[in-house]
């Protein structure tokens, strides 16, 4: 039984964030992976925290109007 409670939980967690992000996939250059980690790791983020700060710094939004739903308006 313990292992249909895990599956249930993956599958709600899978519905969810299919409802409520998108995905992105960046590449880098072979070995630059581990840096990006390290920086990240030294800022206090993760990888995807760094990458959503510098986009929203880029973009100039607050980090409410980062977190809207544009597919809405």
């Amino acid at each position: 039984m313990e292992n249909s409670q895990g599956k249930a939980s993956t599958r709600a967690k899978n519905k969810y964030n299919a409802a409520n992000y998108d995905s992105l996939r960046i590449v880098v250059p072979k070995g630059r992976k581990a840096d990006i980690e390290a920086f990240a790791k030294e800022q206090g983020e993760s990888v995807n925290g760094l990458v959503n700060g510098l986009l929203r710094n880029a973009m100039g939004l607050t980090e409410e109007d980062w977190k809207k739903n544009t597919d809405d308006e």
